[in-house]
């Protein structure tokens, strides 16, 4: 990550993208929590140690001070193939 953000181009386009200072935050980050971070989140929570984080896209925007897009999350979504199946055949 510390190679990637010492690009000038890079930095730019993270700027322009409203999530440099995210960026930032990220360098000398502890790799061992965020490794655990990462392997246990399901969605909705993560647990580091026996602490459990609730997750959600209004806590994501506020913890990296990215804006929130239009984007919706669909991480947990269970979807129903049954209705694709037919056009799926074709």
């Amino acid at each position: 990550m510390d190679i990637t953000l010492k690009n000038k181009e890079v930095e730019q386009a993270f700027k322009q993208a409203g999530c440099w200072n995210f960026c930032e935050k990220l360098q000398g980050g502890h790799a061992q929590v965020t490794k655990e971070f990462s392997l246990n989140f399901t969605g909705l929570n993560s647990k580091v140690g026996m602490l459990e984080l609730p997750v959600s896209p209004d806590m994501i925007a506020t913890i990296t001070e990215i804006p929130r897009g239009q984007e919706n999350w669909f991480k947990n979504f269970k979807f129903d193939m049954n209705p694709c199946k037919e056009f799926l055949k074709q």
